[in-house]
């Protein structure tokens, strides 16, 4: 696979009535999680709340695996979305869908992108064949030929993650997809040796990536290798 080169240019100005120079937009600060990692440790170590670090990562749960890579905090001036989050209402509580998954919190989406919309799960094959002897029959998922091509079409929107040269590399992804179509996790297996910024803005802009329902309540996990060449 190869992606399309693009360009991104970062614009510095000049303020008018002091002569400084404007500060860099904020910088995300990247986390690799290890062994004994909970939300709540990485929350205290890098003075945010667990909502924050969920809310930047598009998180649905507090469950975290080792490997993910995850945003922390922001360098420089609080990013628009790191702005203080309105207190969640002591009536209320979050839902779980039918999937048995909370939803993630609302964050902000990036410029051009959408969620794709939920759609209903399969309800899978069933048990019943008439007979009295054990019946057995297992759910189908994802097939290859249905992640091919849902990947395929969407390659080209990861074009908005290339910034100057082209890189070179294997990024190795692992790709949960909810039973309603809509990526629910990405893992990074292996970076490759690419920019880690590169990395987390595909992990990212993949959250976006629309997929057909299956009937598999708690996902399909698949591992996705992402060849870039030149």
């Amino acid at each position: 696979m190869k992606l399309r080169n693009s360009l991104f240019a970062a614009v510095f100005a000049l303020s008018a009535c002091s002569g400084l120079l404007a500060p860099p937009p904020p910088e995300p600060v990247h986390h690799t999680v290890v062994s004994g990692d909970t939300l709540t440790k990485l929350a205290r170590k890098h003075s945010t709340t667990v909502d924050q670090i969920k809310a930047w990562n598009t998180l649905g749960s507090d469950r975290i695996d080792i490997g993910q890579q995850l945003i922390v905090g922001y360098t420089g001036a609080a990013p628009p979305e790191a702005a203080a989050p309105a207190p969640a209402s002591r009536t209320s509580r979050r839902k779980k869908d039918r999937t048995g998954r909370t939803p993630s919190p609302t964050t902000p989406t990036p410029a051009g992108l959408a969620l794709p919309p939920e759609q209903p799960c399969k309800a899978g094959p069933s048990l019943e064949d008439g007979s009295e002897e054990p019946a057995f029959a297992g759910t189908e998922g994802l097939s290859r030929s249905q992640v091919r091509d849902a990947m395929n079409a969407f390659l080209p929107t990861l074009q908005r993650c290339i910034e100057g040269d082209w890189p070179v590399g294997t990024l190795d992804l692992s790709i949960t997809v909810a039973c309603t179509g809509r990526v629910d996790r990405v893992r990074v297996q292996s970076d490759g040796g690419l920019d880690p910024g590169l990395v987390t803005c595909v992990s990212d802009t993949l959250r976006y990536a629309p997929f057909p329902a299956h009937d598999l309540p708690d996902g399909e996990t698949f591992g996705y290798p992402m060849v870039f060449s030149q």
